[in-house]
């Protein structure tokens, strides 16, 4: 039930040199390696009784050009849920499937949130990462769009107790939630129309649309 590491079993004569042969297939194996980008997300409570607000659950979305949006058992992590009916969960999903760890390409450049609360209060979704890319939380039953990245506090919001898989998505990069008109570093994109379920489309049909928060109909 236990593992422990003896200070007697630690070696300090190591060294590696750059021209031996371990240091560079080292070398060129990281060099191959892609480009991976992880986010934390973190799913907080708030009460009138907390000074500070509690953390719940945590979430990690990674982009890498290399892996599908499909389950990859070297890569991708089920999210398993308590049998105590008091824990909260927060998990990114896609085709069905939960994940505690959703490693994943870019695509669209959206991820899609789920939570499961116990109890209705006031909660805090944000994230516990430092990164140069822009990442966009919105609000699908408020219409908001907040910033997580930066120095941002989070997105504090009112929920029901029980599942919720269609409220939040995350839009990663400013052009994709039409913030501004800038290229973002992952991907450039032109999008600025979405569905009622906050899905970007290019070429909108007669119906209702929603841009830049407001509500578009095309007839």
């Amino acid at each position: 039930d236990k593992v422990v590491f003896l200070k007697e079993g630690r070696q300090h004569d190591l060294e590696l040199h750059s021209d031996t042969p371990e240091s560079s297939a080292r070398a060129r194996a990281k060099a191959m390696m892609p480009q991976r980008q992880v986010f934390n997300l973190l799913l907080s409570e708030t009460s009138e009784e907390q000074a500070m607000p509690e953390t719940l659950d945590r979430t990690r979305f990674v982009i890498n050009p290399q892996a599908a949006l499909d389950y990859e058992p070297g890569r991708d992590a089920s999210k398993f849920f308590s049998l105590n009916a008091s824990t909260a969960h927060l998990y990114t999903h896609e085709k069905g499937v939960r994940y505690s760890i959703d490693e994943r390409p870019l695509a669209d450049g959206t991820v899609q949130l789920g939570m499961q609360l116990p109890t209705s209060g006031t909660y805090t979704l944000s994230l516990d990462t430092q990164t140069d890319e822009t990442v966009t939380l919105i609000d699908r039953t408020t219409g908001k769009e907040t910033r997580l990245d930066g120095d941002s506090k989070g997105y504090t919001f009112q929920a029901n107790a029980g599942t919720s898989d269609s409220r939040f998505v995350l839009y990663l990069g400013d052009a994709a939630t039409g913030i501004n008109e800038a290229t973002t570093p992952l991907q450039q994109r032109e999008l600025q129309f979405y569905d009622l379920q906050g899905r970007p489309v290019s070429h909108p049909q007669k119906g209702v649309y929603i841009q830049n928060n407001k509500k578009i109909i095309i007839k």
